[in-house]
């Protein structure tokens, strides 16, 4: 064990050094650092004078014997008096910041306390003023904004919105665009949604739309690779139409009513109408046909897949295309599931086949282990398991 003294010293130099790191961190978050320090010290002097002068008075008070009883009676009246007098000075300099700190949960309330923010662009302003119809203005004040926040996509969007589709500037869109992309890097969804929406708009407002278009998904594909946003801009890609098809959804949309006969309810017999279907093998060269062209087109090589397997009853195509679209990289869990489970279906409904369906099952859980789809198809193996018994007890 340590004597008292080393242990008396050693609590003091503990002390000292918290006090220490609460005074300098008093001082930095102070408002005001010169008069914190000002209060500090005098509250260190003021401290030490009500200490010292104590044990000073304390120790004459012990010595009344040499001293005598008036010095004595001197001393116990002094000592109190000095901490007193010390203790309501350092109320006086503390008093506010006490105050502040009793009333601090209840203004924090209304003025958020010390909390630091965060500086964010403000589009009230343009907001306002788009609303109004002054889209220069609006375009005008989200450019101010963008100067000291050039990556902010919200901003971006505004700015495009309103180039394009209120001032019908499609190039000053284009290079609010380009601006934004020059100040990267971004995250992946940002790439998509600012690529992705200029190239809705270049198909709803400009002429040769349709290749601006087509440049603004490639750019996706090209920066965004291995992820999910390239599989989306090919599939947008796949899908966006000729040129013919984009100028026909501009015009006024007219169907033709062909003229029957006005008394066919009257002749007793049932009416025939003529179906505009295409027939399977129409189908099914539209879609190879699409698929040559946009190898990625997942709905072209679903619709495949089903005539193949609904039509031809032809399991082994069927199934090569469901295993193209899962082996497919970035491809989300929930369609890759739903895949397995529909390939499962046609190896029991077109080759009476549960072992297979059970190892599709078992494909899921091994590629999304402890989640839901994992428990689904646990579920649906136990049910083939029990279907395969009672095949085999039959």
């Amino acid at each position: 064990m340590l004597p008292d003294s080393v242990m008396g010293k050693i609590w003091i130099g503990i002390l000292s050094v918290v006090g220490l790191w609460l005074a300098v961190r008093s001082v930095r978050r102070s408002e005001e650092p010169g008069k914190q320090l000002l209060r500090l010290g005098a509250s260190a002097v003021l401290l030490l004078l009500g200490i010292f002068g104590a044990a000073y008075f304390l120790e004459i008070q012990q010595k009344a014997s040499a001293l005598g009883r008036v010095a004595s009676q001197i001393a116990a009246f002094a000592a109190p008096l000095l901490v007193a007098s010390c203790g309501v000075l350092l109320g006086v300099l503390w008093a506010s910041s006490i105050g502040r700190l009793l009333a601090a949960p209840l203004t924090n309330l209304f003025d958020g306390g010390k909390t630091e923010t965060y500086r964010q662009p403000l589009y009230a302003i343009a907001q306002a003023r788009r609303k109004r119809g002054r889209y220069a203005e609006a375009a005008s004040e989200v450019r101010k904004q963008l100067e000291e926040f050039p990556g902010d996509i919200d901003g971006t969007l505004l700015l495009i919105d309103l180039c394009a589709k209120d001032l019908g500037q499609t190039e000053e869109a284009r290079a609010a665009m380009e601006k934004y992309l020059q100040n990267g890097p971004h995250p992946p969804k940002n790439l998509f949604r600012v690529l992705a929406h200029m190239a809705e708009i270049y198909l709803a407002t400009d002429d040769g739309g349709r290749e601006k278009a087509q440049q603004c998904l490639q750019r996706i594909q090209s920066m965004c690779p291995g992820t999910e946003q390239e599989m989306l801009a090919a599939q947008r890609l796949a899908h966006i139409g000729s040129a013919e098809f984009l100028e026909a959804k501009k015009q006024a949309i007219r169907v033709p009513v062909k003229e029957f006969d006005r008394r066919l309810g009257l002749q007793g017999k049932k009416p025939v109408f003529q179906k505009n279907e295409k027939t399977p093998e129409e189908l099914a060269r539209e879609h190879i046909r699409q698929l040559q062209a946009h190898p990625l087109d997942l709905e072209a090589r679903e619709n495949l897949a089903r005539l193949y397997a609904k039509h031809y009853q032809r399991l082994d195509m069927a199934v090569e295309q469901l295993e193209t679209m899962v082996n497919y990289r970035n491809q989300q869990p929930r369609q890759v599931v739903r895949w397995l489970h529909l390939m499962a279906d046609w190896h029991i409904q077109l080759g009476g086949d549960i072992e297979k369906a059970k190892e599709c099952m078992q494909r899921i859980s091994a590629r999304f282990p402890k989640t839901a789809h994992d428990a689904q198809a646990q579920k649906r193996i136990h049910y083939l398991r029990l279907e395969l018994r009672g095949q085999c007890q039959s």
